[in-house]
């Protein structure tokens, strides 16, 4: 599957004529084809994404009802869901982020022995701050207290997300 750009994207009018998409229950349905399981589309990728394909074009299905509800999306941005849930693509809980919050909106790895993101154990002492920003790591600080880790976590990251914003018209 490749991830296709907006100049790849076809017109809303033609993808309306495969694809009726439901922005309050983010359902996708086939137009004229309510033979399959309750007439949802949709292919699961690895737990990843569900994608859809129109007229032999694969498309993430969040980008997908992104295009169809607002249209274009700006480039370098990508659309994320605030509930990491790959099935729910109501419009409500999508929103347009960077690669950063797209990387702060990801899980918790599960060998992530502290359950937390950005903050790592060293030495079994003290705790590293890092925040993933441009392609890299950005080292914050070292603190011995996992509480004060986390508050300097949380009020970078607010202080971030704050200039960070994409205003949509909706």
């Amino acid at each position: 599957m490749s991830n296709v750009n907006m100049m790849e994207f076809a017109l809303v009018s033609e993808i309306k004529k495969y694809i009726d998409y439901d922005p309050t229950t983010g359902q996708f349905k086939r137009v004229g084809r309510e033979h399959n399981t309750n007439g949802k589309i949709g292919t699961d990728h690895n737990g990843r994404n569900l994608c859809i394909c129109v007229n032999k074009v694969t498309y993430q299905a969040a980008r997908l009802a992104w295009y169809l509800t607002y249209g274009d999306i700006p480039k370098g941005m990508l659309v994320l869901r605030k509930d990491k849930d790959i099935y729910n693509n109501k419009i409500d809980n999508l929103f347009l982020g960077s690669f950063e919050e797209a990387y702060e909106n990801k899980r918790v790895h599960k060998n992530n022995k502290l359950k937390e993101k950005n903050i790592i154990l060293v030495g079994g002492k003290t705790y590293r701050v890092q925040i993933w920003r441009n392609g890299k790591f950005v080292f914050l600080k070292q603190v011995q207290d996992l509480e004060e880790a986390k508050k300097l976590r949380d009020d970078f990251l607010a202080k971030w997300r704050a200039t960070r914003r994409v205003k949509v018209k909706k």
